[in-house]
């Protein structure tokens, strides 16, 4: 669903149908990225809020659960298949830059600089560099004592 801009009055403007449960959107200029669990990464063209169009899919092999973009780049925290990364330089087209399977069920995902932060639901936090997108290595963890389902970074960043 998209909804107006005026905040007093939200109102709906337009409606996308997926086929599966939506778990997360982000908006790039007139695009919309949308994890779709079972059905994977969808790219929705929001050029006309009122007939919103999808023009790409790449199905990611676990449960699209939550995004993260920079550049041209989407990370997908894709629950037991870890996290995929998808070059969405050709909207209409996306395809896989890289990979890396993690302990745990991938959640929730924030990127900050080079590094990729993920929930990782019974494995605590994962944290990734991504600085070469194709080939993504593992960095560092910190295992809560309970799930962990969410994660955001702000502040600097110290390596």
């Amino acid at each position: 669903m998209l909804i107006s801009r005026n905040l007093s009055h939200p109102r709906e403007v337009g409606y996308h149908f997926t086929s599966g449960h939506d778990m997360d959107v982000v908006v790039a200029d007139t695009l919309m990225y949308v994890a779709v669990n079972h059905y994977g990464l969808r790219i929705v063209d929001i050029t006309s809020l009122d007939i919103p169009v999808e023009v790409g899919f790449y199905d990611t092999p676990g449960n699209a659960t939550a995004l993260a973009k920079s550049g041209n780049l989407v990370y997908v925290a894709d629950d037991f298949a870890g996290l995929q990364i998808v070059d969405v330089s050709v909207p209409t087209s996306p395809v896989l830059a890289g990979e890396i399977a993690l302990l745990g069920n991938a959640v929730d995902i924030a990127v900050a600089g080079s590094y990729a932060f993920v929930a990782s639901f019974d494995a605590g936090l994962q944290i990734i560099d991504i600085s070469d997108p194709t080939s993504p290595s593992l960095v560092g963890a910190y295992n809560t004592p309970l799930i962990t389902r969410g994660v955001d970074v702000s502040g600097r960043l110290h390596s």
